[in-house]
């Protein structure tokens, strides 16, 4: 049993059954005066399979039918709404997980993970948000404040605060989750390259160009030296500083930028790649502008 999990529950018949239901081993016995103790052999997989489950049925319809079976919703508007459906059953492992095993535990917190997801799927931004940041708040109880994990989730509850358009929250989060990976992991770890790519888009979409720009050269500069001149990525980090410059009205130096990463993504890429087009539209609107900027201004009025 090296690779499962066991947990002693006190139990009626139907928390039982529920955790039948997500995959559990269940063992009754009758206690003298006490009802039923219910030993529980969770595998991790299946302790999150209805949570998984759940985020499957918002993303790809699978198991919608499932889920109003078992609420009961079989009527003419219950196919309307599987998302909802699927919320709460997510919501209701987690529960069951959470009196089971305990609010701690691993399975708790990947099923809680999980549950982020359907409400991130539904459109959720705000309580996805707030539910990701308490299982941040328990995994730095469990694992320390700048473990992997839980910078992590902070990293996730920063995207999810753009994405509900709080920019100075996300702002805020994403600033302290690229200071701590920094240290925690190194400058060049992926995950701190993708929390300093997300630190400048969020400081972009606030119109902090000098910032966004800063920051993009600094995760350009970073890819350039691990990658190489010319790897996808690099260039990607490129194309970003060309467009901050473009924004900032920098129009000659973006116009550098945007053809130089137009025919490296030509060489590396081929002409029809949806990057190389990208780069390729960029380009041409850059040069509409520093051609319409060199027009006579009309002041006859």
């Amino acid at each position: 049993m090296s690779d499962k999990r066991g947990a002693l529950a006190w139990a009626g018949g139907a928390v039982g059954a529920l955790l039948c239901a997500v995959g559990g081993t269940v063992l009754v016995s009758r206690g003298a005066g006490v009802g039923y103790l219910a030993v529980v052999v969770l595998t991790a997989p299946a302790a999150v399979y209805a949570c998984t489950r759940a985020w499957r049925a918002v993303t790809s319809g699978d198991g919608a039918a499932d889920d109003r079976r078992a609420a009961g919703e079989d009527g003419p508007d219950a196919a309307s709404a599987p998302g909802s459906l699927s919320l709460k059953t997510a919501e209701a492992e987690v529960d069951a997980l959470t009196r089971a095993l305990g609010p701690e535990h691993p399975d708790t917190l990947a099923c809680r993970d999980a549950l982020v997801k359907v409400m991130e799927e539904l459109g959720e931004w705000d309580i996805a948000a707030t539910e990701m940041l308490m299982v941040a708040r328990v995994r730095a109880q469990v694992l320390g404040n700048e473990h992997p994990e839980t910078l992590a989730n902070r990293h996730t509850a920063g995207l999810l605060m753009a994405a509900a358009q709080h920019f100075e929250q996300a702002e805020a989060m994403h600033r302290m989750v690229l200071e701590a990976r920094s240290r925690v992991l190194g400058e060049e770890h992926p995950d701190t390259l993708s929390s300093r790519y997300n630190l400048a888009r969020v400081l972009g979409v606030q119109g902090k160009l000098e910032e966004a720009e800063a920051e993009n050269r600094t995760l350009y500069e970073v890819r350039r030296r691990m990658l190489g001149e010319e790897h996808p990525d690099t260039l990607a980090g490129r194309y970003d500083v060309a467009r901050v410059l473009a924004v900032r009205r920098k129009l000659e130096e973006a116009e550098r930028e945007h053809r130089a990463v137009l025919e490296a993504r030509s060489r590396v890429l081929g002409e029809e790649h949806p990057d190389t087009r990208a780069s390729r539209l960029e380009l041409d609107v850059v040069r509409l502008a520093i051609r319409a900027s060199a027009l006579p201004t009309d002041e006859s009025e």
